[in-house]
């Protein structure tokens, strides 16, 4: 349930209504995990999909478009996720390979494909062409914040 400030429909109730009181969130009934970012939201649910809705301007709701959506859509290409976090307008993934996607706005890196000034409204994988020995299936838990993402792997580093 969500409640607040209903601009963009980051409520999720199909409106763009204020909520003094908490309001169900429109077919979501099976959400393990939620996120919460600038204007928009996203539920992991517990069939390994994401939904998000809310304001999409840059892509990060992650279905293919920027269009914004008073209630929830599918991130499409996920099926496997175990955790989600959201960032201030990008998030990302963690999947039952322990490996990481992300997609929203990349314009500091955020998205972890090795770009920066790109934002993507689909599905980007987390690519290390630092040497630091991320091989793509090590992660046990990530965080997002504002603008970046911090990961930590299975050995005990922090990326």
């Amino acid at each position: 349930m969500c409640w607040g400030h209903g601009q963009d429909g980051k409520l999720g109730n199909g409106t763009t209504s204020n909520q003094n009181s908490p309001v169900e969130v429109s077919g979501i009934s099976t959400a393990t995990d939620i996120s919460v970012g600038y204007r928009y939201a996203c539920a992991l649910l517990n069939n390994g999909t994401v939904n998000c809705w809310g304001y999409n301007g840059m892509g990060q709701l992650g279905n293919g478009n920027t269009t914004r959506q008073t209630s929830p859509v599918a991130v499409t290409g996920i099926s496997n996720a175990t955790q989600i976090s959201a960032g201030y307008s990008h998030a990302c993934a963690r999947l039952n390979d322990n490996s990481v996607k992300c997609w929203g706005y990349g314009t500091y890196g955020q998205l972890g494909n090795g770009n920066t000034g790109t934002n993507s409204n689909v599905l980007v994988e987390i690519k290390d062409d630092g040497g630091l020995g991320y091989s793509g299936s090590e992660c046990v838990n990530i965080y997002g914040s504002a603008y970046s993402v911090c990961m930590l792997l299975n050995t005990g580093k922090v990326l």
